[in-house]
């Protein structure tokens, strides 16, 4: 995407319009919340059903809000690591993998011989 079209998508990003409830802005001070977070996960989030009401339910960028459609109001957020146990919104830590290390220098010699190998059929599919 070029870059212009990437700067207009944001500037339009933060000029989308949003209301606040009360309940919402107080939440949002709390949690150090800004309200282009609640922006971004409306436009780029996960949405879910918010259960009540007609309600929506975003996740994007560890910030879950939810949604009124139809009266345009934010009712709540948080963060997603202050999400209770059951909301579904709570992550685990990633499991982080060593590097494989090959068993001897033949092994080693074979794989970088596959992995070129896979690199020229590659590059003659395109």
């Amino acid at each position: 995407m070029p870059a212009n079209r990437t700067h207009q998508y944001a500037r339009e990003t933060a000029a989308s319009t949003l209301l606040s409830g009360v309940h919402d802005r107080e939440r949002r001070e709390e949690r150090d919340i800004e309200k282009i977070d609640l922006q971004r996960a409306r436009r780029y989030g996960m949405k879910e059903d918010g259960g009540k009401k007609g309600r929506e339910k975003y996740t994007y960028g560890g910030v879950v809000f939810i949604y009124d459609p139809r009266r345009n109001v934010a009712i709540t957020s948080w963060k997603v690591g202050m999400a209770s146990k059951r909301s579904g919104t709570n992550v685990t830590t990633p499991i982080m993998l060593e590097k494989y290390a090959f068993e001897s220098k033949k092994q080693k010699k074979e794989m970088k011989y596959q992995h070129e190998r896979l690199t020229l059929l590659l590059n003659e599919e395109e």
